[in-house]
């Protein structure tokens, strides 16, 4: 199943998944698997081909990730955008399904 995220935050980001990331604003990254690393002079570094598990940490982040298999997970306070099709738990209570459309959380 294809899925994109788009997290602003301030605090930590645990992420693990399938396809392309791109982080900026990252005060520690910390990325078990593969891809290839491109830094742009905007801020950005991209992983193209990411396979695999990624801890991000900092007080003004943007992750996004596009692929398959996404498994997100999130501390701090934010506001994380999703598409596709997934579910999401927020605070530990009951799992909510999305599907397609654009959905918005804070945290």
């Amino acid at each position: 199943m294809a899925t994109a995220s788009l997290l602003s935050t301030e605090g930590m980001i645990r992420l693990r998944g399938n396809g392309i990331l791109w982080v900026r604003g990252e005060e520690t990254i910390r990325i078990k698997g593969y891809g290839q690393k491109k830094e742009f002079p905007s801020g950005w570094t991209e992983y193209i081909g990411f396979r695999g598990a990624a801890v991000i940490e900092g007080r003004a982040v943007f992750v996004i990730l596009a692929g398959a298999d996404v498994d997100l997970y999130a501390v701090g306070s934010g506001r994380a955008t999703l598409w596709g099709e997934g579910r999401y738990t927020i605070d530990g209570l009951t799992s909510q399904p999305w599907s397609d459309r654009l959905k918005v959380i804070t945290y």
